[in-house]
């Protein structure tokens, strides 16, 4: 099971750069705790994928055991964590009951990825978006970044934590660009390549979406929208948002 886990997060990772829908959703209790989700959907990857696998005749590479998978699988990410010896014990415990739901389906062109997570604080929300971030846990959803032991390297579609510093407290929220990461990201290899093309970072999109246990008495941000009962609040935005207009995705919620 693990070895099949790891043929797919790898070559997910690798595809990368195509249509991509990355939701995160934060749902806080009036005591503090709450849950993290956050779903990444490559369906729309198929038209790549199907193409890769033609250009493979040897029958036996990657894209085509990738394209004839076919799973529903739910993996215990504390399991994983516990075979790592990079976690430390912190970590560890943030990944208790945290679950990766991972679905694949050729047929109904399907691939879908959704990890869980409880916390128990609010800051507990930006050490779990830490360990996506740093890639320990096995699959950094959030970036599109594969791990195993050993494993590095950038990740080919920059995530909201490679470009922001978030604060989560009791009664606050906040996401600011960091100018200094937006700096490199700028100069490196990596932004050039992805600036080439607008429509493909038009087809990468990101959405926030924060459930409030009481009314936000303040909510600002460029790409925000706040319900009716200014209990949910949604963040959407695109690839080229970040690349091209990052302090829009700034926001502060006061509740």
């Amino acid at each position: 099971m693990k070895k099949i886990f790891l043929l797919c997060c790898t070559t997910l990772s690798l595809l990368l750069t195509g249509c991509l829908d990355t939701v995160e959703e934060i749902t806080l209790n009036a005591n503090g705790t709450g849950t993290y989700k956050s779903t990444m959907d490559m369906s729309g990857m198929f038209d790549m994928l199907e193409s890769l696998a033609a250009m493979d005749t040897s029958g036996s590479g990657m894209m085509g055991k990738l394209g004839g998978l076919d799973m529903d699988t739910t993996f215990a990410m504390d399991q994983m964590s516990d075979t790592s010896a990079k976690m430390s014990e912190e970590e560890r415990r943030l990944l208790k009951g945290a679950t990766m739901h991972m679905t694949m389906s050729q047929e109904k062109r399907v691939m879908r990825m959704m990890m869980n997570f409880s916390f128990s604080k609010p800051e507990d929300i930006q050490k779990l978006m830490g360990i996506a971030g740093s890639g320990k846990g096995g699959f950094n959803l959030l970036s599109g970044k594969a791990f195993n032991e050993g494993a590095s390297g950038d990740a080919p579609v920059p995530g909201l934590e490679d470009i922001y510093n978030f604060t989560f407290r009791n009664g606050l929220m906040e996401r600011k660009v960091n100018t200094e990461k937006l700096s490199e990201l700028k100069e490196s290899e990596q932004f050039s390549n992805m600036g080439e093309s607008e429509q493909m970072m038009e087809a990468i999109t990101y959405k926030t979406i924060i459930r409030l246990p009481r009314p936000a008495r303040k909510a600002e941000g460029g790409k925000l929208t706040l319900s009716s009962d200014r209990k949910t609040v949604t963040i959407q935005s695109t690839l080229s948002d970040l690349f091209n207009n990052a302090p829009s995705l700034n926001f502060r919620i006061e509740y």
